[in-house]
């Protein structure tokens, strides 16, 4: 067959056409960028520039939250043995050990949480921004704004874990204790940086503002894990595993 003067097809120019599908060609790696080096300027240019500047912060979110949970469970897939023998070790005595059901109704709970743990941080961002919204009432941001913020947060300390999920695969407890440091110092810095309070009082703000968050989102992962594990006994799932 004869070629025309048309480009050849290379992966580049397949990636450039799902990139356009999700309407990403442009602006992505300049959002990356700026949301972790300056993030008040994605923020000033967003909400009061220019909205075709930058990635948004739904789509920019999404696809690395996506990505991030995909990734971890193809590489870093949950440890049932080492669950259980968690289990094990944490009853005093034989007494306070879970029978067999518990034991399997509690894996498969932690199971289902690990694989969507990344989808349930994306579901609390409303969580993350109404404390913003809160604490950060004399910016006069609308609550949407807040929501703005931190779609882009979430996205991005979803981009950075990606970078660290080597360590989850050598040391599950390691992977978690450096992500949970990483995102917790980004978060910190973030809402210093983007609400112009780079002193002794904004540090404390953001930092107490993180601190209420990761609290109260451990209290409603807790309860979400709870209701899987009671669903799962309720309705009998593990007579089909």
């Amino acid at each position: 067959m004869e070629r025309t003067t048309l480009e050849r097809i290379s992966f580049k120019h397949l990636t450039g056409e799902v990139l356009k599908v999700l309407n990403l060609e442009r602006g992505l790696s300049l959002t990356c960028k700026d949301l972790l080096l300056r993030p008040h300027k994605v923020l000033d240019t967003y909400l009061l520039k220019d909205r075709k500047h930058y990635t948004t912060p739904i789509q920019f979110s999404v696809l690395w939250v996506g990505i991030w949970a995909i990734l971890l469970n193809v590489f870093v897939p949950f440890d049932k043995e080492g669950y259980q023998a968690g289990l094990i070790a944490g009853a005093t005595d034989s007494k306070n050990l879970p029978d067999e059901e518990a034991q399997q109704i509690s894996m498969l709970a932690m199971e289902y949480f690990h694989s969507y743990q990344n989808v349930i941080n994306w579901m609390l961002i409303p969580l993350a921004a109404l404390l913003t919204y809160l604490f950060y009432r004399r910016v006069k941001w609308h609550y949407p704004e807040h929501l703005v913020l931190n779609a882009y947060l979430i996205g991005m300390i979803s981009f950075v874990s990606l970078f660290f999920l080597p360590l989850e695969y050598i040391s599950r407890g390691v992977g978690l204790a450096v992500g949970m440091l990483i995102s917790l110092i980004y978060g910190i810095w973030c809402y210093m940086d983007v609400f112009r309070q780079k002193n002794r009082a904004g540090l404390f703000r953001a930092i107490l503002v993180s601190i209420l968050y990761y609290s109260i989102s451990f209290f409603i992962m807790s309860l979400i894990i709870a209701g899987i594990a009671g669903y799962i006994a309720e309705y009998g799932i593990l007579e089909n595993q």
